[in-house]
C-alpha cells in the first residue's frame, strides 16, 4: 500500500499539497486515527521504522519499540503515540503528512487518508 511514488517536483505547504490540491487537516491527530493509521502502515517490517526516522524518534527508541510489542501494527502505533505524547502540539498532521510523503517511506495514499481533508 506504501509503495507509490510522489511525482518528482511535487511540493507540500503546511496547509495544501499542491497535487490534487487536497487540504492538509489542521491539530493533531487523535490515538484512534493514530491507531486506524497503524494498522494500515504496517505493509511490511520496515515502513514502521522509516516512518519513525522521518518523525525524528531515534534509533534506541525504535529498537525498544520493536523488541516491546509483537505485531506489526501495534509496533506502528506505539510509535505513532510516542511521537504523539513527545510533540505534544507540535504533532500536527502536516508533520505526519509529511514523514508519510517523503521519498523514502512513499505512503502518499496513506497521507492523503489520514492527513488530508475529505
Amino acid at each position: 500500500m506504501c509503495k507509490q511514488k510522489m511525482k518528482k517536483g511535487t511540493k507540500t505547504t503546511q496547509a495544501r499539497t499542491v497535487e490534487g490540491a487536497k487540504k492538509v487537516k489542521t491539530g493533531t491527530p487523535s490515538n484512534d486515527e493514530l491507531e486506524k493509521l497503524a494498522n494500515d502502515i504496517h505493509t511490511d517490517s520496515d515502513t514502521w521504522k522509516k516512518v519513525a526516522r522521518r518523525l525524528g524518534i531515534t534509533q534506541p527508541n525504535i529498537i525498544a519499540i520493536d523488541d516491546r510489542h509483537k505485531g506489526l501494527s501495534e509496533k506502528a502505533y506505539h510509535m505513532l503515540l510516542q511521537w504523539k505524547q513527545s510533540n505534544g502540539s507540535q504533532a500536527t498532521y502536516q508533520v505526519l503528512f509529511k514523514a508519510l510523503t517523503n521519498e523514502l517511506v512513499s505512503c502518499k495514499t496513506l497521507a492523503e487518508t489520514y492527513c488530508c481533508e475529505n
